[in-house]
């Protein structure tokens, strides 16, 4: 979903004519959905509300109105002859008000409704009216018609972005690589190379800053890998990466959006990924059935760390779509790609097969990883704890090496995670958990001894580090101790690092801990840590916001007045502010949370995030109409847009088309719209995944042969 905002809107040439209706049906669908009532308008839209304005909901257009009854006409007269067509959608005919109500809803099958989606794609890329941005319109329907198989029309689209989005020639990227893997699956070559080609020369101009360039870069470096061009594929990555907030946010959306879609809050890393770009580009391959090529991706990663990321998402993905007869051969498959990986990058491969047992309720299969996984991890010797160093220590002593005890405390926690969602025993969890926070503390001391030593060094200034160096060392000079203290310093501070690093993995550990229902676990940790007297090895978690929440955790019980007990004195308890968000959801109140997340920050307060994951929890809890109330108050046009495309496709997905049909009709910006019309189409080919799979799991990967 591009997030970047287009210059000013210029005429372009007539708009395509419509694409010609397919011969087939393109995907079905699951079941048949209710009836929809068309409401009538409900109100004028009054000012554009471009960029950061909010939408208003409007009534629902009489060309909308009348795109609905036209569907409905369709499906009823049986204009579309293809065998057992499933119906997606029924339209009851009263719409218009002249219309006398049918008895029975006129069925509208995937292949009207798909005919009918691009057509109002088109339409919407050529209007002036409300329009933030053609050529995102464009890129989104070239996106929409490639997914369908309409390649000349997508390449249409293509060409008017030359005419009205001179400026964001990489929004044919994305669309040209959707007509890459058409092609590429069906064995036409040269028509996929060309299409690759034609957005490789585009990938220049990718802008340098935005998350949406991360998104274009994994894309890219999918089809690049599928066609052996690896090399190019790690160069995208290279200039296209980040490990920062928008990188991981990036890489989660993109496993939950390709192939079957799910909600965002399921595609989770513990830790931050090192390698997220490379990560979701696995993720990609997967998807587009490129198994084989995943697994090669993977290994030929530049570092070992990153090789496991991405080969911790393939078997994932192996597992959780290996069928119970292939599921020994996959067991097999994940054991040997991993026989080569130290123990501790292995066991965290194995701890996301594990998990992906889980995803398809196999609790003998998530519990025959965990074990290979255990058994690996096990490999791996416990630091000890090191204390505060003595000045000549700190001069003499080199750090143990992080990279290893970060791995191992992150293999260790994916194992507690997925025994957290398995049937592994309370203690198991705990076992795994402490194992997980022993590693990082080998990385070294408590925070509060380190700083206390890197603030007396301050306050001690040079004459002071050279008095006490000659004490602590013995030296008889000013000139013996002066070069030490350059020496010490440098030291001093890359302990104060190291000790950041052991207090904040901790943290972020206990975080996703408590978010999975651990709050036992976790303030047994914090509660034992707590009480430890000596500096170098107290962990003052009850000073971050894990307080706030094992306090909004514990709410109403007795260890919440034991929580609260053990603060310190200066700490003011501020609720979560996704905990209050919740509320307000939960009591129906659904703009004022909207309202409350468009005012969080950007960068520090991960804006974007909850947003979408909040939006996706309410679309998959029988709460589609909230979550769409929800994403039209949000006062960021783009956000909005993003939104709404993921939501429509999970909502075609489970069925409810004809909520996304409505909804395209009662929003007002030319490119809500587009957006919408392109989640469907998602969900559409999401949902044709979906039956595919209940119709024969596949246990071997459909690489197209060379």
């Amino acid at each position: 979903m591009p997030i970047f905002k287009a210059s000013t809107i210029v005429d372009e040439l007539p708009p395509p004519a419509p694409p010609p209706k397919p011969k087939s049906l393109l995907f079905p669908v699951l079941g048949i959905v209710s009836a929809l009532v068309v409401v009538a308008a409900v109100g004028l839209f009054v000012t554009p509300g471009l960029f950061n304005a909010k939408a208003k909901p409007v009534g629902m257009s009489e060309e909308d109105r009348a795109l609905l009854a036209e569907m409905a006409r369709e499906g009823q007269a049986g204009l579309i002859n293809v065998p057992k067509p499933s119906t997606v959608l029924s339209v009851v005919e009263n719409s218009l008000p002249d219309k006398a109500q049918k008895t029975e809803p006129a069925p509208v099958t995937t292949e009207v409704l798909m005919v009918k989606t691009l057509k109002k794609m088109a339409d919407v890329c050529v209007t002036a009216e409300r329009q933030r941005s053609k050529p995102f319109c464009r890129q989104m329907a070239a996106e929409a018609c490639a997914i369908d198989g309409q390649s000349a029309a997508a390449r249409e689209h293509l060409a008017q972005i030359l005419v009205v989005g001179k400026d964001v020639l990489y929004y044919r990227i994305v669309p040209n690589l959707e007509l890459f893997w058409k092609d590429w699956l069906a064995g036409n070559k040269a028509a996929a190379v060309a299409s690759i080609d034609a957005a490789v020369a585009d990938s220049s101009i990718i802008p340098k800053a935005g998350r949406n360039r991360l998104e274009i870069a994994s894309h890219l470096a999918a089809g690049l890998a599928a066609v052996g061009r690896t090399t190019e594929a790690l160069a995208i990555l290279q200039s296209h990466q980040s490990t920062e907030e928008d990188g991981q946010l990036a890489c989660r959306l993109q496993i939950a959006s390709e192939g079957r879609l799910t909600p965002l809050r399921n595609e989770d890393s513990l830790l931050p990924w090192s390698a997220p770009q490379a990560v979701a580009t696995t993720a990609i391959l997967l998807a587009r059935g490129q198994v084989s090529i995943a697994q090669a991706w993977a290994n030929g990663q530049p570092n070992n760390e990153s090789r496991a990321e991405c080969l911790s998402i393939w078997a994932e993905g192996l597992a959780k779509n290996s069928s119970p007869t292939g599921f020994t051969e996959a067991v097999s498959a994940i054991t040997h790609a991993v026989g080569d990986l130290a123990p501790q990058l292995a066991a965290r491969v194995l701890a996301r097969a594990a998990r992906g047992r889980t995803a398809v309720t196999d609790p003998a299969g998530s519990l025959e990883f965990l074990k290979l996984a255990s058994v690996r991890l096990a490999e791996v010797k416990l630091p000890l704890e090191p204390a505060m160093p003595e000045s000549k220590s700190l001069l003499m002593d080199s750090p143990p090496a992080l990279a290893p005890l970060m791995q191992a405390a992150t293999a260790a926690a994916e194992i507690a995670y997925a025994q957290s969602l398995s049937t592994e025993s309370d203690t198991d969890v705990e076992a795994t958990l402490d194992r997980a926070l022993r590693f990082v503390r080998g990385i070294a001391p408590a925070l509060p001894a380190v700083l206390q030593r890197s603030e007396e060094a301050q306050q001690a200034g040079v004459n002071g580090l050279i008095r006490m160096l000659k004490r602590d060392l013995s030296l008889k000079t000013d000139a013996e101790a002066r070069p030490l203290v350059v020496k010490y310093r440098r030291n001093l501070a890359n302990l104060l690092d190291a000790s950041h690093q052991r207090f904040e993995t901790q943290t972020k550990i206990l975080h996703r801990m408590l978010a999975a229902g651990l709050k036992h676990q976790v303030w047994n940790v914090v509660q034992t840590s707590n009480a430890v007297s000596d500096a170098g090895k107290r962990d003052e978690f009850l000073t971050t916001s894990l307080a706030n929440e094992l306090l909004e955790a514990f709410q109403k019980t007795e260890k919440e007045a034991a929580i609260r007990n053990a603060l310190p004195e200066n700490l003011i308890f501020k609720r979560p502010i996704q905990s209050s968000i919740r509320d307000l959801l939960t009591n129906q109140n659904i703009r004022e949370a909207a309202e409350m997340v468009s005012h969080l920050d950007f960068k520090t307060e991960n804006r974007d995030d909850v947003a979408l994951t909040l939006a996706m929890e309410l679309a998959t809890s029988e709460k589609l109409d909230a979550s769409l109330k929800f994403i039209e108050s949000l006062t960021d046009i783009v956000l909005r847009e993003e939104a709404y495309c993921f939501v429509a496709g999970l909502a075609t997905q489970n069925g409810q088309a004809e909520v996304i049909v409505k909804q395209i009709g009662l929003v007002s910006q030319a490119t809500e719209k587009a957006a919408l019309c392109r989640g469907l189409t998602a969900g559409v080919q999401a949902a044709s995944l979906l039956q595919r799979a209940a119709e024969s799991v596949p246990a071997k990967s459909s690489d197209p042969k060379n």
